[in-house]
């Protein structure tokens, strides 16, 4: 008796630590997976809530948060605590908290910091997802350089700071509105319009990042490199300087 009560015990005990996963259905496509430490069903508002390392998988999409909630009857994701969304391109989005449709294409993002497939990053107060293809940036500063590991909170080479960024990811562009071109922490350049690729584009005519030098003769000197993508076997790059 004393044995099976406990092989009983260390079933539940298993139980109690085990991981569960589920294949929950979504308004359209296929459903989602869902893995956590601990989950629950509220059968008549129709609301899944998972906690601990809870992952969602969508198609290639795949979501790690410390909690979630997910409302099968208005297809709504709400995921806190080190939220992470992994892009098909290679891209990441942290934030504290997501609100995302059931196959996390569309929501609304706070405080969130993207690493793009280059290892280029932004930093925006909130954004807002559309159809899987465009992030729209408020309040956003953008910058292809690393911090500096022995002084993380000094500027970066340089930076964009923009009232909004719209990553579009079907055209493969990125644009900017009210941006500031700063140098080592010193606004130099105001624009209200500013475009590039985004880093999937591997060859596109336009320009690239400015570079900034000096010599006795001349003094301060800039160069704003123009890059002419001829056709795909010839290019030509111009690099006046100021």
């Amino acid at each position: 008796m004393n044995r099976v009560r406990a092989i009983i015990l260390g079933v539940l005990c298993l139980l109690a630590t085990a991981t569960f996963a589920q294949e929950v259905p979504v308004l359209s496509g296929p459903p989602i997976l869902l893995t956590a430490d601990e989950m629950s069903y509220d059968s008549e508002r129709g609301i899944v809530t998972a906690r601990g390392n809870v992952e969602v998988s969508h198609d290639d999409r795949v979501l790690i948060a410390d909690e979630m909630a997910f409302n099968q009857g208005s297809d709504l994701l709400t995921a806190t605590g080190n939220v992470t969304l992994m892009e098909p391109t290679g891209d990441v989005v942290f934030a504290q908290h997501m609100e995302l449709t059931g196959n996390l294409k569309d929501g609304i993002i706070e405080d969130l910091r993207v690493i793009l497939s280059d290892r280029s990053r932004f930093a925006a107060n909130g954004a807002r997802r559309s159809g899987g293809n465009e992030l729209e940036m408020s309040r956003v500063v953008y910058s292809p350089c690393n911090l500096c590991p022995e002084e993380p909170t000094r500027p970066p080479l340089w930076q964009l700071k923009a009232a909004k960024v719209l990553h579009d990811k079907e055209r493969q562009t990125i644009e900017y509105s009210d941006v500031w071109l700063e140098l080592a922490g010193l606004p130099i350049a105001y624009s209200p319009y500013l475009s590039h690729p985004d880093p999937t584009v591997k060859r596109r005519s336009g320009f690239l990042a400015p570079s900034i030098g000096g010599s006795s003769d001349l003094g301060i000197v800039t160069q704003t490199p123009y890059f002419w993508n001829i056709d795909p076997f010839s290019d030509l790059t111009l690099s006046p300087s100021y």
